[in-house]
């Protein structure tokens, strides 16, 4: 889950609702469920290979799970469990600050990314409206672009 967040901006609304057809290969791809828009991302090797080692823990559809097989949460609800679960995390850790949530993690991802000139394709790899007129017009992102995102985030997280 936190590489989701990291690697592509998922925030916990996202990550409690991804399904196995959501990602394909290298790519996570689906329409956000929250605004109805097309999400792409490319995902770094080992946000995959941990996406491929819980996946096949439970026989359901979604991707994460609790330990007792049902979902992270009901979708709509503002209690959140990946919330709560990765609050428990930073404490143990000793790495909790007041504003330090799951959320922070599609805040610098955003932050990171705005860094970068292409607006486009960063707004693909979060799933957000993009309300300007060129949009109308706008067939497709290459998938180059939108490797180029990932792979800045990567470089400033440090690898």
């Amino acid at each position: 889950m936190i590489y989701l967040g990291i690697n592509c901006g998922c925030n916990p609304a996202d990550i409690k609702t991804l399904t196995k057809s959501d990602i394909n290969g290298n790519w996570l791809e689906y329409y956000r469920r929250k605004s109805a828009t097309k999400r792409r991302a490319w995902l770094w090797k080992e946000t995959v290979k941990s996406i491929n080692a819980v996946k096949q823990t439970f026989e359901t559809d979604l991707i994460f799970t609790t330990k007792y097989k049902g979902p992270w949460g009901q979708v709509g609800l503002t209690d959140c469990p990946i919330t709560k679960a990765f609050r428990k995390l930073l404490d143990v850790s000793n790495l909790y600050r007041p504003g330090h949530s799951f959320g922070a993690l599609r805040s610098t991802y955003r932050t990171w990314t705005d860094e970068l000139p292409d607006e486009p394709a960063i707004n693909l790899t979060m799933g957000h409206v993009d309300g300007k007129v060129s949009a109308t017009y706008r067939q497709e992102i290459s998938d180059e672009r939108l490797v180029a995102v990932s792979k800045h985030v990567r470089k400033r997280l440090g690898g």
